[in-house]
């Protein structure tokens, strides 16, 4: 059974409509619309929800924007109680088949409907039904929502729905009259190889649904009718993507996470759960768990992670179960949701089956003339569409005032904007994509030429474009061009007045690049549409170039190049424009290059007399006069290849034609003056653009065109992206751009950095980001690190001022006691005093921690010292984390969360490994818990120094079960190996809830075993772990959790026996991608924040001071004997 097709129009007449439409493409976007089309008129919402219902039906290109568009449906025809016409039923079409609420349609297709009405109490119900049978929704919240939403569907394996008015105008809901039965027991009279096709038919039903964001949440086979013609048609849609937690699922068709929390709500990957039961109903004749009697036991073994049985198989009953099928039912009961199959895979993998049937064709529902149909007014329709769209740019106001200034500040000259150019092709490409939206933002917002010309420049060198210019939806017919040009071919768009120009690849010309848009202008060019008119009616052309021109010299500060005929564009209404340097080239209408170069060449003045810029343009000019007056091209008496014509070395005027020269209009003594004073052979002497079109005005224009009309309207802008502009990630990116002017201000001198109390960072943030993980940062660091930890001079910039503390500690440690600070969201360790061998150690690993910045290392903010001058004691001040360490963290989470933890180490340390730092003491309690539940590295300061200060060398317990078998082998220098092995046993410690070597309880015992290079014990495969429990005792909680295949092999891998063996960061990364990690954590807030930045000092830089010590150091480096090297006395970190 099929529901009525949308009206059959000409794909073309709607086609700028749904182009229009195909703009919904996110939920603000949707809200929106909804929100203006409150000011429309009833017959205007009218034609929006018929225009609305019939994109949806359209089978087209626009699916992300689908779901949007039913959206805006829904919200509109609910809020106003307005139904498509083309899913409205004539109520003098329905007559009273015997009982109130089943009445027969007459006309061409008969058939009889039952009426969803709503009650008092809000309640939907079907009369007649059969008992358990759904035909609509059972929520009274939004109930009107979801019958509208129903009414509109339109799938031959959706139960189609209906709207009719009453006589007193009420709205009614009618539903063709079925066979009553549902899917399951109709599957059970048909031979075993006919059921699969009903499987089918509910999996390309629920795929419509999910792609239009509607999501069922009540799956069963009550809620799958079958139609007479024997196809199964899914009914009861009772779900919206907002809705509640329906009680209609059973406990048998119910996925884990539905049974795990009752606040849950339906989503797509729960109908993809309760499909595959659904489907295993059908194919077998058994429910769910039919061995287990009891529902409170199923929901157990579901949440444990049981399957149903496979009927038919090791004495179980029931119809087999083919093996392609029940692969697929094992994708859709995944026990992760996000692991499960998507209904668009459900759907590819059951239509590549063989499945037999012979059912017929679906007949219509309703035939067309019992429904209201209309004839699509596209003009009125596309207006009311259009004012609904008319989004606006961002305002000026939303510009950050320092943003705007910090832009200016880097194209104030030539040089300036050059040096951002190069160091913006040094971003990466999501951040220049931000930068240029945002200089195109600045630019809309007022125009500034040296952000115009640093966005040319940048867009020139990256090939990125604004995303305000990048045009979605649009549509043209490949297959036959209306031009081709020298690099494009030309289209008509369709159902669209614009051109749509390929752009070829130059090496393969069946290679399309990029695809301009731009309006359709039937005219053509200056040089083919002049000739057509009188020569009195081509003067207003003339004043339209020299405006044009004007407009670009004054506002812009620009000289355009070559000024021809081919360049100047005609529009519809007969108005001359200017092309630019590029989009004119899709216009030339020569045969090669070689043709186009010796028309241009015409145009160009004297190279000998003439320099590049404005007055070219002006010698141009009176050329574009010549021809448009004469309707001969300048010099058009001499061959291609003439001198005059290709370098003119004497400024030769063009030929004043006469009445000798045929096909050649002459010039009368005003329009002749203006072209020599405008080809004048002394630049000197040239007439300044306000001079020219006072000229231009003398020669007595008569203008009788229309009225001008936008070039572009309202249903191609609309097409245009709307970017929303993150000033936050613009400031990153324009930091980085400072960090890089700052560093090229000083090339060559690395060394500045060494003495970083004396130099001003650009921007702490902007500097770290620009330079982090690059070999020349680490060298810059390694500098640093070497002079400070000589000097025990610290970078005054990191210096705070005016911190304290609350005096009780709240842990202590070997190297210092930890306390909060009286601000709670700072945490200051005050260090002991140290050995003075420890000292310069401790300062090096302190700079480098200063100078890491990750979301996953924990950020340092500052240090600030107290007591005597003679013995200051040092404090260091990081973020306070309430939520603890990982070890005491982890336990409480679920295994699927813990995996997100494990992501954030492996990031945290892939950093500073990249930086060339090694922890050393990589364990649970050295990593912390952010508020958002991130995990932030810290300790690596520390760890060095315990290895440099333990005379005995011995470890505590808690550290030697994450050490490496080497540590306790002699080799007591920590390695990026080292932290491999630890992060392995972390990673056993996050999944199991175990301590690595958690069978042995004391210290010889674990050295005994890494002595003996023994891994850590697998949870599950000692006695200790196997414990007789009921398999249905809820009250069973065992202390450690399974690891499963993948993760242990991930943990053996790091803790491989030799060093040499293990992998390294980077292959770890890619390991811990493939665990499949869920986490929706919420986004980590960035740190410091603007209060902890205000305690730090900012020293005032003399430069001037700085250039001669860096002259000293350079002056002493090239005093060095050849023999030294500068790499034997600066080693990296």
């Amino acid at each position: 059974m099929d529901s009525q097709p949308p009206p059959a129009d000409e794909p073309d007449i709607l086609a700028s409509v749904q182009l229009l439409l195909s703009q919904i493409d996110s939920e603000s976007r949707a809200l929106e619309v909804v929100s203006k089309a409150n000011n429309l008129s009833r017959e205007e919402i009218q034609l929006l929800v018929d225009a609305l219902s019939t994109s949806l039906d359209k089978d087209n290109a626009f699916t992300r924007s689908q779901a949007y568009i039913c959206l805006t449906l829904v919200k509109i025809a609910s809020a106003t109680n307005v139904v498509s016409r083309n899913r409205t039923i004539k109520f003098e079409s329905m007559t009273p088949a015997g009982d109130d609420d089943i009445f027969t349609i007459t006309g061409q297709t008969p058939c009889q409907v039952k009426v969803v009405r709503r009650n008092q109490d809000d309640s939907s119900t079907v009369s007649n039904r059969p008992e358990g049978t759904v035909y609509a929704a059972q929520h009274t919240q939004n109930h009107s929502e979801e019958l509208i939403r129903w009414a509109h569907l339109t799938h031959p394996n959706i139960l189609p729905v209906y709207a009719t008015f009453s006589n007193d105008n009420n709205l009614i809901f009618v539903s063709p009259c079925l066979p009553e039965a549902n899917a399951c027991d109709h599957a059970q009279r048909l031979p075993k190889e006919q059921r699969l096709p009903l499987i089918l038919d509910v999996a390309n039903g629920l795929s419509y649904l999910h792609q239009l964001n509607i999501i069922h949440g009540g799956l069963t086979p009550e809620a799958v009718l079958i139609s007479s013609e024997g196809h199964a048609l899914i009914a009861a849609l009772d779900a919206t993507p907002e809705a509640e937690v329906s009680d209609s699922l059973p406990t048998r068709y119910s996925a884990p996470e539905i049974l795990e929390d009752e606040n849950t709500r339906p989503t797509k990957a729960v109908d993809i759960w309760s499909f595959a039961c659904f489907s295993y109903e059908v194919l077998s004749g058994q429910v769910p768990f039919f061995q287990i009697s009891k529902d409170n036991r199923v929901s157990v073994a579901i949440v444990r992670g049981n399957k149903p049985l496979r009927t038919g198989q090791g004495g179980v009953g029931g119809d087999e179960i083919i093996d392609d099928i029940w692969h697929l039912l094992l994708m859709c009961w995944e026990q992760e949701a996000g692991n499960r199959a998507g209904c668009s895979r459900v759907k590819e993998l059951l239509m590549n089956m063989p499945i037999q049937g012979d059912r017929p064709t679906p007949k219509l529902a309703i035939g067309p003339d019992a429904l209201d149909g209309y004839t699509t007014n596209t003009k009125r329709v596309k207006t009311v569409v259009t004012q609904l769209l008319g989004f606006g740019q961002p305002s000026a106001l939303q510009i950050p005032e320092h943003l705007r200034n910090s832009l200016y500040k880097l194209v104030n000259n030539e040089d300036e904007r050059s040096a951002t150019a190069v160091a913006a092709k040094k971003l990466s490409p999501g951040e220049i994509q931000v930068l240029v939206d945002f200089l195109d933002l600045v630019i809309s917002d007022s125009l500034h030429v040296p952000t115009d010309r640093l966005l040319s420049n940048i867009t020139a060198s990256t090939h990125t474009v604004p995303s305000s210019c990048m045009v979605k939806g649009v549509r043209f017919d490949s297959t036959t061009s209306i031009m081709e040009g020298l690099h494009t071919k030309a289209y008509k768009g369709r159902g669209l007045n614009i051109r749509v120009d390929v752009v070829m690849n130059s090496n393969t010309a069946a290679s399309p690049r990029i695809c301009l848009i731009t309006p359709l202008l039937e005219n053509g060019s200056l040089r083919n549409y002049a000739p057509s008119l009188p020569q009195k009616s081509r003067l207003p052309l003339i004043a339209d170039v020299i405006n044009g021109l004007a407009y670009i010299h004054s506002t812009w500060d620009i000289h355009i190049g070559s000024l021809h005929g081919q360049r100047v564009m005609i529009s519809n209404d007969g108005r001359a424009m200017i092309a630019d340097s590029v989009s004119h080239y899709p216009f030339l209408e020569f045969e090669s290059v070689n043709a186009y170069e010796s028309y241009f060449w015409r145009f160009e003045p004297p190279p000998l007399l003439y320099r590049p810029g404005p007055k070219n343009n002006i010698w141009s000019f009176g050329c574009v006069c010549y021809e448009v007056l004469t309707q001969k091209v300048p010099y058009y008496q001499y061959p291609d290849d003439h001198e005059v014509v290709t370098h003119n070395s004497k400024a030769e005027l063009p030929r004043r034609p006469d009445r000798s020269d045929d096909d050649t209009d002459e010039i009368d003594d005003k329009a002749w003056d203006l072209i020599t004073r405008c080809c004048a052979q002394n630049p000197d002497d040239l007439p300044d653009i306000s001079q020219i079109q006072e000229m231009v005005v003398g020669l007595g224009i008569e203008d009788n065109r229309p009225v001008a009309k936008p070039l572009v309207g309202p249903e191609v802008l609309a097409l245009r992206s709307r970017p929303k502009i993150d000033f936050d990630q613009a400031e990153t990116a324009l930091g980085k751009i400072q960090a890089s002017h700052f560093r090229f201000r000083y090339t060559g001198v690395s060394l500045l950095f060494a003495y970083s109390n004396l130099i001003p960072m650009p921007s702490s943030k902007a500097l770290k980001d620009h330079l982090s993980i690059s070999d020349e940062r680490n060298r810059v660091l390694a500098i640093l690190s070497k002079i400070t930890s000589v000097t025990h001079i610290f970078p005054q910039r990191y210096e705070l001022n005016g911190v304290k503390y609350c005096p009780q500690p709240i842990a202590e440690g070997g190297f210092g006691n930890v306390h909060q600070g009286v601000d709670p969201s700072m945490c200051v360790k005050v260090m002991k005093r140290l050995d003075p061998n420890a000292l310069t150690p401790w300062i090096k690993e302190l700079i480098l921690w200063a100078h890491s910045s990750h979301p996953n290392v924990l950020p340092f903010y500052g240090v600030f010292t107290e007591g005597t001058r003679d013995s200051p004691q040092t404090c260091l001040v990081s973020p306070f984390m309430k939520n603890g360490n990982l070890h005491d963290y982890a336990p409480h989470l679920s295994q699927k969360s813990r995996l997100a933890l494990i992501s954030d180490i492996v990031h945290g340390l892939h950093y500073l490994h990249e930086l060339g730092i090694v922890h050393g003491d990589l364990k649970g309690q050295n990593v912390l818990i952010s508020d958002e539940g991130q995990c932030l590295i810290t300790d690596f300061g520390a760890s060095h120094i315990t290895t440099a200060t333990t005379a005995s060398g011995s470890l505590s317990v808690t550290t030697l079960r994450f050490s490496a078998p080497e540590m306790i082998l002699g080799n007591k220098k920590p390695s990026k190996e080292f932290d491999i092995w630890s992060v392995g046993c972390l990673f056993y410690e996050v999944l199991s809830r175990k301590e690595p070597y958690y069978e042995y309880k004391y210290e010889v015992q674990i050295i005994a075993a890494l002595s003996r290079k023994e891994l850590p014990t697998r949870p599950g495969t000692t006695t200790n772990d196997v414990e007789e429990k009921d398999d249905w005792d809820d009250d069973f909680d065992q202390d450690w959790d399974t690891i499963d295949d993948q993760a242990w092999s991930l943990i053996t891998r790091c803790c491989t026996p030799e060093p040499e063996n293990r992998p390294n960061m980077s292959i770890v990364k890619e390991l811990v991608k493939d665990l499949k990690i869920w986490d929706d954590r919420p986004a980590a807030k960035t740190i410091p924040g603007a209060e902890i930045l205000k305690l730090r000092s900012e020293p005032k830089i003399d430069l001037v001071r700085v250039e001669e010590l860096l002259d000293q150091l350079q002056h002493k480096l090239d005093a060095r004997p050849e023999s030294a090297s500068l790499t034997t006395s600066v080693t990296s970190p």
